[in-house]
């Protein structure tokens, strides 16, 4: 054994007066199996309870039956002179919160030989405790994404999630949303950051990368002010170094227009021609006439444009007025249940108003073309009037003898 130098033996003097005789903690470590990847790296956390300030206590990992020291820290610092060759330039000891007595042991570059039992063995002058857990390497993953295909609303924001099976930390991995045949690159995560210099110019200022819980392996990406244009196969994509995988699903788009607005396009003899229109739909929505029983009506015709990728509707019928029934007009989004309708309905006493106004229109049309075709006969007679007497000029003198003995002058 060593003999002890001074500045050790000033250490555990001081450690000693600061530290309480008879404080007893425990150490409590993961409680169920940490997997990791091979190639990638994983943490190991601990923790002391009650919370105690660990700064100047002595924390070992150990892994195996053999227990090989994979970490040894001491003296508030790490101490590595009996650390394994095994783990060499392969730890990173994460005291961000010792003095609450949290820790934990980063293992880079994971191997085969890295799995097994592994201890935090935590040490003060006056007691030790430990804890046990499991760590499993795998060699592949799995990435599974939404099962069903996610319906979005147009103006809205969506969120697709995917994750890792089994369970890992992709906190390190590369993970990227791909769109459509094309694979437009949607959101690229790398580097333990967003990484966007190659996103498509439909989603830029579009997409929120969420990672919260990415040391489980589980992402999502937000995409606002959805667009019809978002429609379509998305591929959520993992890399680690030493394996990829991705999952497929689909979104659907959707966008529920204006409430139906009816009016009256035209009026026969007891029929009627009733117009309805909508504006804001996508895909190209269903559109349906119905009687007061909710039994569809035929006959009925329909126009789609589309406008900034979005439908607008205009469909008519023509229905009889002597049926005294409500007439509804529906439109709907094929994607959802939703829809929206408006109906017209009408008595005797409805359509004798609108007959009493088409007559008295047709009416007042008659006058007035009676009036006209007045004005234009009595023009006409003058006209011809004028022009029977040829030999009549503007301004010249003229006799008109209205008897042998009177002669009158008169200008014409």
């Amino acid at each position: 054994m060593k003999p002890l130098f001074l500045p050790d033996l000033i250490f555990i003097f001081l450690v000693l007066l600061l530290w309480p005789l008879s404080e007893e903690f425990t150490v409590v470590g993961p409680q169920q199996p940490i997997v990791a990847l091979v190639g990638t790296e994983v943490t190991l956390p601990c923790y002391l309870h009650p919370q105690l300030d660990a700064t100047y206590m002595e924390v070992i990992w150990f892994h195996g039956q053999n227990s090989n020291v994979v970490h040894r820290y001491k003296y508030a610092q790490d101490y590595l002179k009996y650390q394994h060759p095994d783990y060499r330039g392969r730890t990173e000891f994460l005291r961000e919160n010792i003095s609450h007595g949290s820790v934990a042991l980063r293992l880079h570059q994971i191997r085969p030989s890295d799995e097994g039992k592994y201890r935090c063995f935590f040490e003060s002058p006056s007691h030790y405790n430990e804890a046990e857990f499991q760590l499993k390497v795998i060699e592949e993953f799995t990435v599974i994404g939404p099962q069903q295909p996610i319906v979005a609303l147009v103006g809205t924001e969506v969120t697709l999630p995917c994750y890792l099976h089994p369970q890992l930390d992709a906190t390190y991995m590369e993970v990227i949303w791909f769109h459509g045949q094309n694979s437009s690159l949607v959101h690229r995560y790398k580097n333990a950051q967003d990484y966007l210099k190659y996103q498509h110019p439909d989603y830029r200022g579009r997409t929120e990368f969420l990672w919260e819980n990415i040391s489980h392996g589980s992402v999502a990406l937000r995409l606002h002010q959805i667009r019809p244009s978002d429609e379509g196969k998305y591929r959520c994509f993992f890399e680690s170094p030493s394996h990829y995988h991705e999952a497929e699903f689909q979104v659907s788009v959707t966008g529920i227009g204006s409430a139906p607005h009816i009016y009256i396009d035209g009026v026969g003899y007891k029929r009627l021609h009733l117009v309805c229109t909508s504006t804001g739909w996508y895909p190209e929505p269903e559109v349906q006439w119905k009687n007061h029983k909710e039994e569809p009506l035929s006959g009925g015709s329909v126009t789609m444009k589309k406008v900034n990728g979005l439908f607008s509707v205009e469909t008519s019928i023509t229905v009889s007025a002597n049926s005294k029934e409500n007439v509804s007009c529906v439109i709907g989004s094929p994607h959802q249940s939703q829809k929206k309708e408006a109906h017209i309905a009408w008595s005797d006493g409805w359509f004798s108003n609108i007959f009493f106004w088409i007559v008295t229109w047709i009416v007042s049309m008659v006058i007035l073309v009676i009036i006209m075709l007045f004005i234009i006969v009595f023009l006409s007679c003058k006209l011809k009037k004028a022009k029977g007497n040829p030999n009549i000029e503007p301004g010249k003198e003229i006799k008109i003898e209205k008897s042998h003995e009177d002669v009158a002058v008169a200008k014409v």
